[in-house]
């Protein structure tokens, strides 16, 4: 979990709830430990299996429980923020103040964090041997510049190429997300809960 949760596609997250999430889901806790077994990087099916189930853990780890998707869980936070509460209602609230820890990372950039953590998790798993990995780091979401390793963010565009890519109509009713949206709210209420019941906790210590 730290190799996946301490990227800074995930800041601000802190290490409470990461671990609160993770504590209450068997699955989650699962997928984590498949990523430092030696027969996952030969399985490209376990793999994308186990990256779908760490992309629900994010998802969760964002408060919104009712989606599995991060790309989806990006759009109905900024419905949560920016939907006004009528149809009348102007729209006036700033973008200049947004802040982008807000939003889980992009399924794309998510991919490459997951690559990488998996990378982490196979050497600390296989530290105890005298070679703990023979893996390549530019596979598994590293790029070599100028003799160093840095980050491969993503792999393709960084912003649509056509206007109708971004105002395609959703095949899902605003209705429904409204219903999802709540839902979330609802159903990560005992998770923040706790997190401001510690965050008060340590203020008084």
């Amino acid at each position: 979990m730290p190799s996946l949760v301490s990227c800074p596609t995930e800041c601000r997250k802190g290490k409470n709830r990461p671990f609160k999430v993770l504590e209450k889901s068997v699955q989650f806790q699962d997928a984590f430990i498949k990523m430092g077994h030696s027969m996952f990087v030969a399985d490209p099916l376990l793999m994308e299996q186990t990256f779908n189930v760490l992309q629900e853990y994010v998802c969760v780890l964002y408060t919104v429980k009712a989606r599995k998707k991060v790309n989806e869980a990006r759009c109905i936070i900024f419905d949560r923020i920016y939907t006004p509460k009528s149809s009348n209602e102007a729209f006036k609230k700033s973008t200049t103040k947004l802040e982008a820890t807000s939003f889980p990372p992009c399924y794309r950039e998510l991919k490459q964090q997951m690559k990488r953590s998996t990378y982490i998790a196979q050497i600390w798993c296989n530290a105890y041997k005298q070679i703990p990995s023979t893996l390549l780091p530019i596979r598994y979401g590293w790029i070599l510049n100028d003799g160093r390793y840095d980050f491969d963010w993503f792999h393709g565009e960084e912003c649509p190429q056509k206007v109708c890519d971004i105002t395609a109509p959703d095949e899902e009713s605003g209705e429904e997300n409204d219903d999802v949206i709540e839902n979330d709210r609802e159903d990560n209420s005992d998770i923040d809960d706790s997190d401001n019941n510690s965050a008060a906790d340590s203020d008084t210590e």
